[in-house]
């Protein structure tokens, strides 16, 4: 079923004014033909009076309205435009703000982010990161961070990384209760003086000053006994740059421990040691190399093969013999001198 536009002059109307405005919202670089194509096609389909008329004169303020402002970006790219702008420059200002939070999570409220990655972005401030209230775990490795401020919020936070920056003090830490998992290695702590504030978090467990894989350190690594103290400082540690020093797995820690202080007390006691003798093997010459050992899958698998072989030997004997007994056969059937019936 067809209408026809003259029946509905109203929404004839309101079609060629949607569409003007449609056009008139965007950019057509140059194309202003496609004004009067777009035009003389819905005047094909309309029998309003004096359509023509009407045509011609939208296009002609069409054609004006596209040459005054063939140089404006679109709306909806600029817009586009304009929030990756405002992305590339908050990256660059080195602010946290609640656009970039926006945008990297999908999050239309800063309480609704749960997880945060933030690595290797340039940060120096950390802006709004205070404002994600529900944050339980957050990864601002790899920055140029100097104050941890905006951290003392977030209260519900469990796991923090801020590896490879330039923090020098942890005493906004000291209120995340929730704390569990801390890697503050690659930054400015002098001395176990700075983790005092972190005497009170008894959930923390875990704690990470220096980090061999990445050589990452803290400058009160360079004492051998660091981690003693670190551990006095902090009695709920079980982990220590990634060994565990209590709890389930360190008895074996301990002992290695042990072991290590009476080697080191003989050693003390008896003076300088001197190792006589060249140092020899543990085991003997070529103990680790590849001995060829026969494989029993492949032993079963060659005795199936041979089987299967011999196999399609006696039935290809066989057939031979039942083709040459089929030939003596035709043969006899076709001597004429044969009775063979």
């Amino acid at each position: 079923m067809t209408f026809s536009c003259s029946f509905f002059p109203t929404i004839s109307i309101a079609v060629y004014y949607s569409f003007l405005l449609f056009y008139m919202s965007c950019r057509i670089d140059g194309e202003t033909h496609l004004t009067g194509q777009v035009l003389n096609y819905f005047s094909t389909y309309c029998t309003l009076p004096n359509i023509h008329l009407v045509t011609q004169t939208l296009g002609s303020l069409f054609s004006i309205f596209l040459s005054s402002h063939c140089s404006q970006k679109p709306f909806l790219l600029g817009r586009n435009m304009e929030s990756k702008n405002n992305k590339e420059q908050d990256t660059q200002n080195g602010v946290i703000t609640s656009e970039m939070l926006k945008s990297r999570t999908g999050e239309f409220d800063l309480e609704s982010i749960l997880f945060l990655k933030l690595r290797g972005l340039g940060l120096y401030e950390l802006g709004c990161v205070g404002e994600c209230l529900n944050l339980e775990r957050l990864d601002l490795s790899n920055n140029n961070i100097t104050h941890l401020g905006a951290l003392s919020s977030l209260k519900l936070m469990v796991a923090l990384n801020v590896s490879s920056n330039r923090v020098s003090s942890l005493e906004a830490l000291g209120s995340c209760d929730s704390l569990q998992t801390l890697n503050v290695a690659g930054n400015l702590l002098c001395g176990v003086d700075s983790l005092q504030c972190l005497k009170g978090l008894r959930r923390l467990e875990s704690i990470r000053l220096r980090d061999p894989v990445y050589n990452l350190s803290n400058p009160l690594c360079g004492n051998g006994t660091y981690r003693h103290a670190v551990l006095d400082t902090i009695p709920s540690l079980q982990v220590v740059d990634g060994e565990r020093v209590s709890g389930c797995g360190s008895d074996l820690y301990h002992l290695c421990k042990d072991i290590d202080n009476s080697l080191m007390k003989k050693f003390i006691s008896n003076g300088t040691v001197e190792v006589s003798g060249a140092i020899k093997p543990w085991v003997e010459e070529r103990y680790w190399d590849l001995k060829p050992t026969p494989s029993i899958i492949i032993e079963e698998a060659y005795k199936q093969f041979n089987d299967v072989l011999q196999e399609c030997k006696e039935l290809g004997k066989r057939a031979d013999d039942t083709i040459a007994q089929a030939e003596r056969a035709l043969s006899i059937r076709n001597d004429p001198n044969s009775y063979a019936f």
